[in-house]
């Protein structure tokens, strides 16, 4: 599947706000796009090769969206809402083959990315989009997230209430050998995560993107070892 358009090879010059990303595209300052609110200091630096996407909606204020920079032979891509494609396309079935997949599933106060029938029994599923790797180690998140703490404990409480739950981490790195959460970055996250480890599949699944956007699982088991109560800087 494809998850993106290459239409230009730009540079990164500077990130004013969460938003927006200032690129050279053939020798000038452009105005795009940022599609992710994350941090990404480790991808988006001055001079960083980045890929764009030219929008095709004459009327928005943006001709083009960064939709993934080069981190030394990786693509990394940072539209958080394509991993979601990738979940519905590639993941969810290899993981639950066969199964109807329905999306945005709204249960009491939730709203869940997607709700499945496994082995018919309702299994609710939040997808992450992966993209912070510290050698060939993979984390989540790279800033404070309280939509995503709460993201966990709706899914231990749907869990406690008699449904299955899974946290899909779609690792956007084909070497990355292990992952964890970001115990750094967002502690209470990281906590939480490892704390409802035991009643709700947490799932890092690694897939590989080559520079025309298409995404593939890779051969090897591509579901990474989980690993608690470390700190980043083991990896370094």
């Amino acid at each position: 599947m494809v998850i993106f358009n290459p239409d230009f090879k730009s540079k990164f010059i500077a990130r004013p706000n969460r938003f927006i990303i200032i690129a050279e595209h053939n020798g000038a300052e452009v105005i795009c796009h940022c599609p992710n609110t994350g941090r990404m200091k480790e991808l988006l630096y001055p001079g960083a090769d980045i890929i764009l996407e030219k929008s095709r909606n004459p009327d928005r204020k943006t001709l083009f969206t960064v939709v993934a920079v080069y981190k030394g032979e990786l693509i990394v891509p940072i539209t958080s809402v394509r991993a979601n494609w990738v979940a519905k396309e590639l993941v969810i079935p290899y993981l639950y083959p066969n199964s109807a997949i329905t999306q945005e599933f709204t249960y009491r106060n939730s709203r869940f990315d997607f709700k499945i029938e496994d082995h018919g029994s309702p299994r609710f599923i939040e997808v992450k989009s992966c993209t912070l790797f510290e050698k060939n180690h993979a984390m989540f998140p790279d800033a404070p997230t309280t939509r995503g703490l709460k993201h966990m404990e709706e899914l231990r409480f749907a869990v406690d209430e008699g449904f299955k739950g899974t946290v899909l981490l779609i690792v956007f790195n084909h070497l990355a050998e292990s992952f964890s959460p970001n115990y750094k970055t967002d502690p209470q996250f990281a906590k939480t995560m490892e704390a409802i480890s035991g009643k709700v599949d947490v799932i890092p699944f690694k897939v590989k993107i080559n520079q025309l956007g298409e995404v593939t699982i890779p051969i090897e088991n591509p579901i990474l070892p989980l690993i608690w109560g470390v700190n980043d800087r083991r990896f370094k």
